[in-house]
């Protein structure tokens, strides 16, 4: 890694380059996938591309020009240029990537909205072998908007999480126990209908209530086959693609903080993760076994729709894909985005093109094939695409009837292939994807299996399950297979809130061997996935909430694995720091009275047979109002009451 200062170029000097870059166009709007593939001007990668639109303002430049570099020359202070149209010259740090071929600039000021930047690669970098890497000139151009765009949707949930919580249960008598462990009292009814022969290992999912978001909170949960809860973490934004990974930690994402999070087998945070320039979406993460990770953002641009299509919206809010890959330093050395390589007409028809609103592609899942490069899903395309992790070019799209740059003759598929796919990966010498099957009649969710030829661009299915009956708006949902050959299958969700089986693992012939449900409420999860998992907590999790009906404070508190501790202390106070022993316990839930007006700070820790005391639980804090003078009869309280601390 080295520090780089750029040359000094005039105004003039600099409208003089940016005349005489070469302007590629991002998409030409017909013609097959290869045509979209833009001119790198003779690199192997390029990012921004050249004639790039809509690049963000805290964009790294990304440069490989094919061969190993030599480090000396990468070190030399005259071969880059980077200039602003509006912003001037660029200084900042030039990465080189462990491959020893891709070089990151990274600027030390952004770049101003809507401006030119001109790149000029000079003479002066060496191959490894010392052959003198071609000079190039290109330009991009940064996006007008100024500031992250936020969707109406987005606005009216926000809204709705500041009102009171409504709870589920409104009388609370005794303890809630699930095999030993005590949940808070929204806690989702998880009801395993059927079990036979399922396949070793706990089941980690994230149910959550949407659009309603005045139900129960949002959870991330690992449970085994019996039912016993082996973890939870309770927040009021749901979470997504909670999984474990290969090194054993385990990873979630929070909307409501955007981050992707890695844990340890303690439960213990230790790394947090975000998309570079963009911001965080929550629909894949991948932890590669070279450390490096991959991740997506929904890039939101306001664009002239009306220019586009008839009827088009001239202040639309048009959401591309952006996909990234971070290395082990969590420096960014990929970057692909949908507005280079896809067009926006390439939306099926359902997909309306005139609304405010235009999520043209929403990409929804990334997986790595096995020969390395990328496979992603893209729901409203009706179509998965294969992408070179290398060039980022276009390799095949393939996708159902409905899908407008399909590739593929699909066999043995009377419905003609998926549409509204999810969680499109590699299984063996195959390809598993979930069909959501909205645009079936009738729409019949499935996991359906497929053996693809990419030479002769053939899809022949070799295996599918489908669901009991129609869904009418599938959405979400994954399907994996499992070491012992059964399918572990969620159904997804719908917005009418059916009571459906959730959670579905089949052997090969489609028999049922785990069944399970997620009661009558329109909780769902985006996906599920089952490990082998052993987990022990170093401190308890402690959850803290409001019964306005009896007028209490519930703690909920659990030091999650092995249970060896036999009693609690409760620690109470104004301050987030306090020492205070409010109580000692051996229950694991306590409803505490009498509490003042204010706001009051929880913590808890746990003591085993010998004495030896934990360390605290997470702080919590809760502000009370009370009703009326009278402390714990009727009361009330004046928002949502449990936040962390």
């Amino acid at each position: 890694m080295s520090t780089h200062r750029i040359g000094l170029l005039s105004i003039q000097q600099l409208m003089v380059f940016c005349t005489t870059c070469i302007l590629i166009t991002t998409s030409s709007g017909t013609g097959s996938s290869t045509e979209r593939n833009p001119d790198r001007l003779g690199y192997e990668y390029l990012s921004p591309l050249p004639g790039a639109e809509l690049v963000t303002k805290d964009t790294r430049i990304i440069i490989r020009p094919g061969e190993k570099l030599s480090s000396a020359s990468v070190n030399e202070s005259k071969w880059l240029t980077v200039i602003g149209e509006a912003s001037g010259q660029h200084q900042g740090r030039i990465y080189v990537a462990s491959d020893q071929k891709t070089i990151v600039f990274n600027p030390d000021k952004s770049f101003i909205p809507n401006e030119l930047v001109a790149v000029q690669v000079q003479k002066g970098l060496y191959t490894e072998a010392g052959k003198l890497v071609p000079s190039i000139e290109y330009s991009f151009q940064i996006s007008p908007k100024t500031k992250q765009i936020r969707t109406p949707t987005e606005i009216w949930y926000d809204r709705f999480l500041e009102s009171e919580i409504v709870y589920t249960r409104k009388e609370i008598s005794e303890e809630t126990i699930i095999h030993g462990v005590s949940v808070p009292t929204d806690f989702p009814p998880l009801n395993i209908t059927k079990i036979n022969n399922p396949s070793k290992g706990s089941l980690f999912f994230a149910p959550f209530i949407f659009p309603d978001p005045k139900g129960a909170m949002s959870y991330v949960i690992i449970m085994d086959n019996d039912g016993r809860i082996q973890y939870y973490q309770r927040d009021p934004h749901p979470a997504g693609n909670f999984t474990k990974l290969w090194n054993g930690n385990i990873s979630f994402y929070w909307y409501g903080t955007k981050t992707h999070y890695i844990m340890d087998s303690t439960y213990t945070v230790i790394d947090s993760i975000n998309t570079v320039g963009y911001e965080t979406d929550g629909h894949e993460f991948k932890y590669l076994e070279n450390k490096h990770v991959i991740l997506i953002s929904y890039d939101r641009q306001y664009l002239d729709m009306s220019q586009i299509i008839p009827g088009g919206n001239p202040k639309a809010i048009v959401e591309g894909a952006i996909i990234q890959e971070l290395d082990e330093n969590r420096e960014l050395v990929f970057e692909w985005r949908s507005w280079d390589y896809f067009e926006i007409t390439d939306a099926i028809d359902s997909i309306d093109l005139t609304e405010q609103v235009v999520d043209y592609a929403h990409t929804n899942s990334i997986n790595v094939d096995v020969d390395g490069n990328l496979i992603i899903s893209s729901r409203n395309f009706n179509e998965c695409t294969k992408i070179s992790r290398t060039t980022g070019d276009i390799i095949w799209r393939m996708g159902g009837t409905l899908c407008r740059n399909n590739e593929f003759k699909f066999i043995d598929d009377q419905l003609g292939g998926f549409c509204y796919q999810h969680d499109f990966h590699r299984v063996g010498d195959n390809y598993l994807v979930f069909d959501n099957a909205s645009s079936h009649f009738p729409p019949i969710p499935r996991a359906v299996e497929y053996a693809v030829d990419e030479d002769a661009k053939t899809a022949i299915l070799v295996w599918e399950r489908l669901n009991y009956y129609p869904v009418r708006d599938s959405h979400m949902g994954n399907a994996r297979r499992l070491p012992n050959g059964n399918t572990l299958i969620n159904w997804g969700g719908s917005f009418l809130g059916y009571n459906n089986i959730r959670i579905t693992e089949v052997n090969p012939a489609g028999d049922v061997e785990f069944e399970m449900t997620f009661g009558i409420n329109r909780y769902k999860t985006y996906r599920v996935y089952r490990y082998d998992w052993h987990g022990q907590a170093k401190v308890p999790y402690l959850v803290v909430e409001m019964n306005p009906y009896k007028g209490v404070v519930i703690l909920t508190y659990n030091v999650f694995g092995d249970a060896k501790y036999n009693k609690y202390n409760i620690y109470h106070g104004t301050t987030s720091t306090s020492t205070n022993i409010m109580m000692t316990t051996k229950k694991n839930q306590v409803e505490i009275t009498d509490l003042e007006n204010g706001i009051h700070y929880f913590r808890v820790t746990a003591v085993d047979s010998n004495g030896t005391e934990t360390g605290y639980s997470n702080g919590e804090k809760i502000e009370i109002v009370w009703a009326d003078a009278d402390k714990g009869k009727n009361a009330t309280n004046n928002r949502k009451t449990v936040s962390g601390d």
